[in-house]
């Protein structure tokens, strides 16, 4: 399995449904992925799992969005739905 860190350029300035694509094509031995972006991106990609609105993910925001798909390919918005919210003033 690859471990490690793997920079994608195109998510500087992706659109929504640019990150999406990403995340349909990670390989289904990639169990955990964390990415990193920038808003108002990350935000609206957070909205689409969110049962609950989101006004947005702050610097270091995590969100914790969980799917029962079986494959990335298969990641959308009906088998995904966001478990957890961390920001960071919610820790203070």
């Amino acid at each position: 399995m690859k471990t490690g860190i793997e920079q994608k350029q195109e998510i500087y300035e992706a659109a929504p449904r640019d990150i999406l694509r990403l995340v349909s094509a990670l390989p289904d031995n990639a169990h955990t992925v964390c990415l990193f972006g920038h808003n108002p991106t990350f935000t609206e990609v957070a909205n689409r799992f969110s049962e609950n609105y989101i006004d947005n993910v702050p610097t270091c925001g995590i969100v914790h969005v969980k799917s029962e798909a079986d494959t990335w390919a298969g990641f959308d918005e009906s088998n995904a739905v966001v478990k957890a919210c961390y920001f960071p003033k919610l820790v203070l």
